[in-house]
């Protein structure tokens, strides 16, 4: 527990306020007793309209811009130049004097998933924190640290990026032991007109502190230059032959190969090829941490899909796979790869992916012409997905592009029947879960 007084030295601000700060927020609807509130612009709202609300919940300290000029509301109020600098400053400090190792993940797709993979195996060893959801930016990265377990052995923290520099930032505020790339694809490839290449040098960037020891590849990260060319030491997983850990499947069953030596088999609770391969990136992380496969095994038992990335649920015999949580060209292809054979026809229930730039017709197109392979029908929101209607009419499939949301989920309902298969996937804000409401 800090005071208020300490968290003012460390942005060089003389107080003598000793008031016990439990909690670091920026959401005015999270606050609890004792909080620090970081009182950050937004684009739609200034988090300094929300002081007078946080007062009333408890805050006893918020970090404002010396911009501001309104009342303290009982506050005790700690200005600076830049309250997002503040943030970023605070938690780069707090953090550093713990003895918390750091393990850092990014990729196009499967950050989540494999974070959340990390934590549970390496929980059977070490006291473990991690980013909670999907807090992967330049306010929640900081966030979670400052609210992190301070006895932990181990964090486990996601970074993510739109733009180059990003993740750098993010790495000087936690500098990781490890860090792990997963892939390398066409997502927010509006803001890399350049293509993969310039989105690789980008994810690259989690390579660029000296504390870090090693990095984790996924399949075929290594191919591009900016991670081949890096000096860190390598190693790599997957589920082919010849990487440092790969997963080989014997039917139902499983087993991991490191080198020449040999897991036992057992079983993973789900059957999707994209979260095999972060199972695997998972493993060798926790064997790198000393983790025997008997303790690796015993603890596949207790993982779990995110809700919304590839969820398998059962409705009147209809089988929906929710993978509703976003959408790239290489996590379409994935899920369409992973699909359940059905007993009836397969639906496709697709949302347009977002932020592609001059990408968009080109990875719409690709996604059709990989849908027409396993798909009887398709169903359609957002004007990108046309092209993809206008693919499997011309191949004589059923298509259909919606005008709403409502249309949409009446279209799914009337046309599915039991026995039938029904992918749910688009981007974040169309929000297509609400299909299983």
């Amino acid at each position: 527990m800090y005071t208020c007084k300490e968290i003012a030295a460390y942005l060089g601000i003389c107080s003598s306020n000793v008031t016990a700060i439990r909690g670091f927020r920026q959401d005015s609807r999270l606050i609890q007793p004792s909080d620090l509130f970081f009182a950050l612009p937004g684009d739609r709202v200034d988090g300094h309209v929300f002081l007078g609300e946080v007062a009333k919940k408890g805050a006893v300290t918020a970090i404002i811009s010396k911009q501001y000029r309104g009342p303290s509301y009982g506050l005790s109020l700690l200005a600076v130049e830049d309250v997002m600098d503040a943030l970023h400053l605070l938690a780069q400090v707090l953090f550093s004097k713990r003895n918390t190792r750091v393990i850092a993940v990014t990729g196009s797709v499967g950050k989540t998933t494999i974070k959340e993979f990390i934590a549970t195996l390496l929980s059977v060893q070490f006291r473990v924190a991690k980013t909670p959801g999907n807090a992967n930016s330049r306010i929640g990265l900081p966030l979670s640290l400052l609210n992190a377990d301070r006895e932990a052995d181990i964090f486990v923290v996601e970074m993510g990026m739109s733009q180059k520099g990003q993740i750098a930032k993010l790495v000087s505020i936690a500098p990781p032991e490890i860090a792990v790339i997963t892939n390398i694809g066409l997502a927010h490839s509006a803001y890399f007109p350049e293509g993969l290449e310039s989105i690789a040098q980008a994810k690259a960037e989690i390579l660029s502190s000296s504390k870090t020891r090693l990095a984790i590849l996924g399949p075929n990260v290594e191919n591009f230059s900016a991670i081949k060319n890096c000096l860190i030491p390598k190693k790599n997983y997957g589920l082919s032959e010849g990487l440092d850990l790969h997963l080989q499947a014997h039917g139902k069953k499983f087993c991991l190969i490191e080198k020449t030596e040999c897991s036992s088999f057992f079983s993973l609770p789900f059957q999707a090829e994209h979260l095999w391969e972060n199972f695997c990136g998972a493993a060798l992380i926790a064997r790198e941490f000393g983790v025997c496969w008997k303790k690796i095994i015993e603890k596949t038992k207790q993982l779990k899909t995110i809700p919304h990335r590839f969820t398998i649920v059962e409705k009147k015999g209809i089988i929906f796979v929710d993978d509703s949580y976003n959408a790239s060209l290489s996590s379409m292809k994935a899920a369409f790869k992973s699909l359940p054979k059905p007993k009836g026809k397969t639906i496709a229930v697709l949302g347009d992916m977002k932020e592609l730039g001059e990408f968009t017709e080109e990875c719409h197109l690709e996604v059709a012409k990989y849908a027409l392979e396993v798909t009887d029908i398709l169903l359609c929101l957002g004007e990108d997905c046309s092209l993809m209607v206008e693919l499997f009419i011309k191949n004589k499939r059923k298509a259909y592009l919606c005008h709403d949301f409502q249309d949409l989920y009446k279209a799914v309902h009337a046309l599915a029947e039991q026995g039938d298969v029904v992918l749910i996937k688009g981007a974040n804000s169309h929000q297509l879960w609400r299909i299983l409401d």
